[in-house]
């Protein structure tokens, strides 16, 4: 029976290419189950996710009518007295996912088989397969509030953020210079004021259009820190504008991370 767990871009459930729907409670402790992986969840952590904090006394036995619903959901046909997806353990609840039927665990492999080809020095291999990865991206666990979602949103938006940079290096290690540089856009629209991300657009730009873009990059970023956030330029940041006006070769190599770097605060709104 196929199974397709969805948790990018919108909770989702298809068995056997057909979409289930579920009820609000069903898709939270649907979600709570993806989300807490192998390690399953404590009984009481999902009485008070499923309730918010405040589960009335009725609540374990709803929550025994709940894990039913989701094993039929998961498993229609199934004798009802067996389940191979929805056990407990240890007073753990747990849901049974092999790694391709979930999308964040697809995701999160293959940002680790990229990082693996790139230990291997093979860029080309790992454009192809960061691309896929990128590619499905959504909001994680979206619209769903609480510590216990906020905890694997910020997992998964850091293994982004490393895919997006790997990608860029990558695409410029195998010539692709303007692609890497349209990608590095991207990702620093989402964090302007991350200074290694202001280097690595820089460095995309310069290799896709040349010196002066790259210098008003730079020279914009340096403005707007001092208009905006009334800081000087980091060092890194000044001797990255050097080395474009010397075109230095060596100028911020692939694998280098600037030392120290800031993450920058937003501007106040206003």
């Amino acid at each position: 029976m196929g199974l397709d767990a969805g948790v990018l871009g919108g909770i989702r459930l298809r068995v056997d290419d057909e979409q289930v729907p579920l009820a609000p409670r069903l898709r939270l402790l649907f979600a709570l189950l993806v989300a807490a992986g192998e390690s399953g969840v404590d009984a009481d952590l999902l009485l008070e996710e499923l309730y918010a904090g405040r589960p009335p006394p009725t609540a374990p036995a709803a929550l025994r009518v709940h894990l039913a619903k989701l094993r039929d959901a998961l498993e229609p046909g199934r004798d009802r007295a067996v389940s191979t997806r929805v056990g407990r353990s240890h007073d753990r609840w747990r849901l049974r996912l092999e790694p391709e039927e979930c999308d964040a665990t697809l995701f999160t492999a293959e940002v680790g088989q990229a990082r693996a080809l790139l230990d291997q020095g093979d860029h080309r291999s790992a454009v192809g397969l960061l691309q896929t990865a990128l590619a499905r991206w959504g909001e994680p666990y979206d619209g769903l509030p609480g510590a216990f979602f906020e905890t694997e949103r910020g997992r998964l938006a850091g293994l982004r953020r490393t895919a997006a940079v790997d990608l860029v290096h990558s695409l410029l290690e195998v010539g692709e210079a303007t692609t890497a540089r349209d990608e590095a856009g991207r990702l620093r629209a989402d964090d302007p004021w991350d200074e290694e991300l202001m280097l690595l657009q820089a460095r995309a730009t310069y290799a896709a259009s040349g010196q002066e873009p790259a210098l008003s990059l730079l020279r914009d970023f340096a403005h707007e820190l001092d208009e905006e956030l009334g800081l000087e330029p980091s060092p890194w940041l000044r001797e990255a504008e050097q080395a474009v006006l010397r075109h230095d070769p060596a100028w911020a190599p692939v694998t280098a991370t600037a030392p120290g770097q800031r993450r920058l605060p937003p501007p106040a709104a206003g």
